[in-house]
C-alpha cells in the first residue's frame, strides 16, 4: 500500500526540516569554531612560538625516535623513498 500525498508531502517537510537544521548546526560549528577555536589557536601559536621556536610536531617527532628499531629497513628517519 502506498501512502497517501499528505503523508508523503509530512514526511518530505521533516526530511527537509532535518536538512535546515543540519545546515544551521554546521553554521553554528563553524561560527564556534571562528571565535572561540581562533583564540585557541592563537594561544597555541603564542605558546609554540615562546618555547620551541615556532617548531611544531616535536612530541610526536620525539616519539617516533624512540620507538623506531635500529636496524630495522622501514624504521629509518625520513620519508620512505622505496619500498
Amino acid at each position: 500500500m502506498e501512502p497517501d500525498e499528505a503523508t508523503v508531502e509530512a514526511a518530505g517537510l521533516l526530511s527537509e526540516a532535518l536538512e535546515y537544521a543540519d545546515r544551521a548546526r554546521g553554521h553554528l560549528d563553524t561560527f564556534h569554531q571562528l571565535t572561540y577555536w581562533a583564540a585557541f589557536r592563537a594561544l597555541e601559536a603564542d605558546v609554540r612560538e615562546q618555547l620551541t621556536g615556532g617548531r611544531r610536531h616535536l612530541q610526536e617527532a620525539r616519539l617516533k625516535t624512540e620507538r623506531r628499531t635500529a636496524g630495522h629497513p622501514r624504521h629509518r628517519p625520513g620519508p620512505r623513498l622505496e619500498d
